[in-house]
């Protein structure tokens, strides 16, 4: 008989490990029961891949994740794969200025040490005349052009997974029954189950958290986690208008903000790469963590911000009421590495977090790296870069830089 494992949280890492692991169940699989617990059915709102769209691309200053993202660049391309019809090949603009230079320019070094082609830099005189309706100054920017790259619907593709593992005979546990409360352990401080919200206890040989911004809720990380909070603010558009825009580049100016081209609702997305901690409002003392009260409560300083850096892409919808925003809480580590790692004193629990801002275009592909850390049998170099501990207070994914330049903010300043 097979082994049982607990997945703790339903967004991307829970997803895409539920995922792989259902594609060996009921042929010669390890597990013969597999359960996702999670407040919410997929796509859970409070995980930070729910939205309309994330960007999938290839270029990063730090060539471990270049390659990897190559990887799962294969799979979103693949016509065999559920991800292909989710993927829209609408290329992208990697930019930046002043200190944030050397990141865009170490990542086309990358790209051509890996032999990914295609990318090329451009002028703002260069984007106005292929793009016309991107007319504003993008001042001092240096651009980097990869039509390769493009955006996913990033809900929809985690439903499917979710379906398709549902179909492989994953359990999805949601409600009071699938919202974690407590782990529990043995005597010899082993990892045995959860209890949750109601009080349903479940047992299981393995316990994996991917839970995110929330991780902090239920273990000690030891200052290895901090979750943030960015600003994601929504213009519905008329159809004939979004038509104007419909093949523009996702425009992603990394200390500022990201645009992207209206998806099928006529929607345009405005993403901030300025993030909020939350500690005056966090319900653990001296831990950033999003609470229930401040999920949709994007700060006026915020949202102005975004304005004002809108104006440098796309100034004529600069000032268009939002249809939506929120913020979105995902959870960093120091480096901005992936902490995938069992944990060093209690046996049978793992961890899947530390998204950084930059883990969904790995979806297709994350799922078979926790699986090999569930059998111990990660690759050498990535369980160095991911294990429990190895986040340290520099980047190495800018060279020493932080991948998202300006520092944090504290969410209760802004709020008062």
């Amino acid at each position: 008989m097979g082994k049982s494992i607990i997945i703790v949280g339903g967004g991307a890492f829970g997803i895409a490990t539920a995922w792989q692991l259902s594609q060996e169940l009921g042929t010669r699989s390890k597990y013969s029961s597999i359960r996702v617990l999670d407040r919410f059915l997929p796509p859970s709102p409070i995980a930070a891949s729910t939205d309309i769209n994330r960007i999938i691309r290839t270029e990063y200053a730090d060539p471990v994740y270049m390659q990897l993202a190559v990887q799962a660049l294969q799979a979103w391309t693949d016509p065999e794969a559920l991800f292909r019809k989710h993927f829209h090949r609408s290329g992208w603009l990697l930019c930046g200025s002043g200190d944030d230079v050397g990141f865009v320019e170490q990542s086309e070094e990358n790209a051509k040490l890996k032999g990914v082609h295609g990318a090329k830099f451009m002028v703002p005189d260069e984007v106005q005349s292929k793009w016309p309706v991107v007319k504003g100054p993008m001042k001092d920017w240096r651009i980097l052009s990869d039509p390769a790259a493009g955006w996913a619907a990033s809900s929809k593709v985690l439903v499917e997974m979710a379906q398709q593992s549902a179909g492989c005979g994953v359990g999805f546990i949601s409600g009071n029954a699938g919202h974690v409360r407590e782990l529990l352990y043995d005597a010899y401080n082993a990892c045995i189950g959860v209890r949750t919200v109601d009080g349903t206890t479940y047992e299981a040989d393995q316990v994996l958290l991917t839970t995110g911004a929330r991780t902090a809720c239920l273990i000690d990380m030891e200052g290895q986690l901090s979750a943030l909070g960015h600003t994601v603010c929504y213009i519905q558009l008329a159809r004939e208008e979004a038509d104007r825009y419909r093949h523009i580049p996702i425009i992603a100016d990394i200390g500022e903000a990201a645009v992207f081209a209206p998806d099928e609702n006529n929607v345009i997305k405005i993403a901030s790469s300025i993030f909020v901690t939350n500690f005056k409002y966090s319900p653990v003392s001296g831990v950033s963590l999003p609470g229930d009260l401040v999920e949709r409560t994007v700060p006026a300083v915020l949202q102005n911000r975004l304005r004002g850096w809108l104006r440098q892409v796309l100034p004529e919808l600069a000032d268009r009421p939002w249809s939506d925003s929120k913020l979105c809480w995902d959870t960093d580590t120091p480096t901005h590495d992936f902490l995938i790692s069992s944990h060093p004193r209690h046996k049978g629990l793992f961890v899947a977090t530390g998204g950084s801002g930059h883990a969904f275009k790995f979806v297709p592909i994350i799922g078979r790296y926790i699986s090999q850390l569930l059998d111990g049998a990660v690759p050498e170099n990535l369980e160095k870069q991911w294990k429990w501990g190895s986040s340290t207070a520099t980047s190495r994914e800018t060279g020493g830089k932080p991948m998202f330049p300006t520092p944090a903010l504290e969410l209760g300043d802004l709020l008062g």
